[in-house]
C-alpha cells in the first residue's frame, strides 16, 4: 500500500485547505508524487463532488480545482504514472483521471472503470504491484482487470 509516511503531507494540507475554505470534513487526501520541491495534495471534497489540487509554494497554498461532476468523491489515490483515482461513494463507482506525463491537466479525461459496488465504496487503495482495491462496510474489491498505470 502507499507509504504512510507521506500521509502526513495529505493531513496538513487538508488543515490548510480548510484554513482556505477548500476542504471539508467529509474530505480524503493524498499527497501527489514525490518531486523536487514542496508536495502537492490532492483532495476528494463531498462538499463541492470535486477533487481539489492544493500547489505548495513560498510558504503560501493556493486551491484549485481540477475535477468536478462527482456525487460524493470520498477516496482517491495516485498510481506510479500519475493517475488519480476517484472513488464515488453516491454512483458506486470507481474513475481515473488521466495524468498527462505524470501530471494531471487542467481540463483531465475523466473515465468510469468501474461500477456496481455494494458495500457503499468509500476508501481506494493500490499494492505493490499496481492492483486497484475499493472498500467500504465490507470487504475490499479488487477491480478485476485494472492495473494502476497500465492502458485500460
Amino acid at each position: 500500500m502507499r507509504n504512510a509516511s507521506l500521509v502526513s503531507y495529505a493531513v496538513a494540507a487538508c488543515a490548510a485547505a480548510t484554513l482556505l475554505g477548500g476542504c471539508n470534513s467529509n474530505s480524503s487526501s493524498v499527497p501527489a508524487p514525490p518531486h523536487s520541491g514542496p508536495p502537492n495534495v490532492y483532495v476528494a471534497d463531498i462538499g463541492c463532488g470535486c477533487v481539489k489540487e492544493i500547489l505548495a509554494a513560498g510558504g503560501y497554498a493556493t486551491v484549485n480545482k481540477i475535477v468536478s461532476g462527482f456525487k460524493a468523491p470520498s477516496g482517491i489515490v495516485l498510481d506510479t504514472s500519475g493517475d488519480l483515482f476517484v472513488v464515488d461513494n453516491a454512483t458506486y463507482a470507481l474513475y481515473e483521471v488521466l495524468a498527462i506525463d505524470g501530471s494531471i491537466p487542467r481540463s483531465p479525461t475523466v473515465k468510469k472503470i468501474a461500477s456496481g459496488f455494494t458495500n457503499y465504496p468509500n476508501k481506494i487503495a493500490i499494492d505493490g504491484s499496481n492492483n486497484v482495491y475499493v472498500t467500504g462496510n465490507q470487504r475490499p474489491d479488487r477491480v478485476s482487470g485494472k492495473r494502476a498505470g497500465a492502458a485500460a
